[in-house]
Order: structure tokens, then sequence, then C-alpha cells
């Protein structure tokens, strides 16, 4: 019920925040890649949902999963976002991510998980990828791509997954 209750008010300041154009329900794009943080020898996994059109600029949210997932996590919020005029990229954070447990014998799950949550290099990358990813979509939205033009970084949410995921909210 919180999660609903904070969702909705991130919701409400993000389209309080400006008018934009969105696009029709189901008319959304979904692509996957990867972004390199050459500073930090760190690739940084997205899946991006956005609408078919975008007329003039978009509002952006960030989502990061939570311990042990990944980008493929609450699909339903992309599209959601999508079909309502949002940029939405869901980013993976290697080191916290589903390769913790995938392939992992399940008596040794528990243990990766634990030694995850328990380092502070894990939270500093998480919290670096945001930094990151913010500043590679000032980047998109300058450079002559896709995205030149339509990102209002004026107006960026940030969503996080469960558990670990809330360990790194900025300012």
């Amino acid at each position: 019920m919180i999660l609903k209750a904070l969702f909705a008010c991130l919701l409400t300041v993000c389209l309080s925040a400006g008018s934009f154009k969105s696009s029709l329900a189901g008319e959304i794009m979904i692509a996957k890649g990867n972004f390199t943080d050459k500073e930090r020898n760190r690739v940084v996994p997205y899946k991006l949902y956005l609408p078919v059109e975008i007329e003039g600029k978009a509002p952006i949210v960030i989502f990061s999963h939570g311990l042990g997932g990944s980008y493929d996590a609450a699909p339903y919020l992309g599209a959601a976002l999508a079909e309502n005029g949002y940029l939405a990229i869901f980013i993976q954070h290697h080191g916290s991510d589903k390769s913790l447990w995938e392939g992992t014998a399940p008596g040794q799950i528990a243990k990766k998980l634990g030694k995850a949550i328990s380092s502070p290099r894990v939270s500093a990358n998480r919290y670096q990828d945001l930094i990151f990813i913010i500043d590679e979509l000032e980047r998109q939205n300058k450079g002559g791509g896709p995205l030149e033009g339509k990102i209002d970084l004026d107006r960026v949410g940030h969503f996080d997954g469960f558990s670990l995921a809330n360990s790194k909210e900025f300012a």
C-alpha cells in the first residue's frame, strides 16, 4: 500500500511539473542495450520503454531493480509509463542483480545475497550507476541519436524495486 502511494506521488509530481503530449495507449517501443562507463570500466545494461511518437520533450523515470533482480522487473510499469508519454529506463546493476543467484546452488544463494547486501562497493556502484545514467541520458539528448532533443532533463524521476534498491536515494 505504501509503495502504491509513493508511486502515485511520483507520477503526480512529474505530471504537474510541466505539460507534454503522450502517445496513444499501446503504441510503445522497447529497446535493450548497454552503456559503458569508461571511468569505472563498468557496463550498465538498460531496457528503455518509450512512446512510438514523442512530441517535444518527455520526462524520464529511471527504475532500479531490487536485490537479485534485473531490468526485466516490472514490465507493466515500464509499459504504463511509456503509454502515458514517459521515457522509462530500467537499469541493471551488476553485482546486485540476478547473476547473484542464476546458476548458484540453492544452499549458496542466501550467502551470496547477504554478501552483496553488506558490501559498501555494491551500494556505491548502484548509486554511481544512477549518476552515470543521468549523464548518459544528457549525452543522448544532445548527440544526434534517436533521443536527441526528446528528453526533458528537468523532469527526472527515480523509482526503485524492492529491498536493496531503496538504499541509494539521492537528492
